[in-house]
């Protein structure tokens, strides 16, 4: 019987170490400049003042800023999931991220939509993804969702 292809992985670095490790508590960080208080991702600066950023816990909020629907699987891994839609989120916070987009009542994605994160099992790891924003997630009930 042919074994399911692992989907590749993203390789942490020095500068991401500490996103990826928090993932895995399922929480989402992004860097926050120590000196002018921009938020980044992905940085050992600030790209503004040039002063050392701290990682910070994300609300995990957001909104699709664009977003495309693949329909190729560009690896063995992803066959059965084609097609998908993948967001590039604008965090509350200001830095964007892509992320894997999924909603259950099969709406596609649209720029400002006001979304959520989630959290799925991967390579004995956790990686982000983004659903819309229902009204229980406004109150702040259950942002951390996991698929079962």
């Amino acid at each position: 019987m042919p074994s399911t292809p692992t989907k590749p992985f993203p390789q942490p670095d020095s500068a991401s170490t500490p996103f990826f490790q928090a993932l895995r508590d399922r929480r989402l960080l992004v860097q926050r400049c120590v000196h002018c208080g921009l938020y980044a991702l992905g940085s050992y600066r600030c790209r503004t003042c040039r002063h050392a950023v701290e990682w910070q816990p994300a609300s995990g909020r957001g909104v699709v800023y664009t977003h495309t629907r693949v329909h190729l699987a560009y690896h063995p891994a992803f066959e059965s999931h084609v097609p998908y839609d993948v967001v590039l989120v604008a965090l509350a916070e200001g830095p964007h991220l892509i992320a894997g987009f999924r909603d259950e009542r099969r709406r596609g994605p649209h720029p400002g939509m006001p979304l959520v994160v989630a959290f799925e099992s991967a390579n004995d790891t956790w990686l982000p993804y983004f659903v819309p924003e229902e009204p229980a997630h406004r109150s702040g009930v259950a942002n951390n969702l996991e698929t079962p």
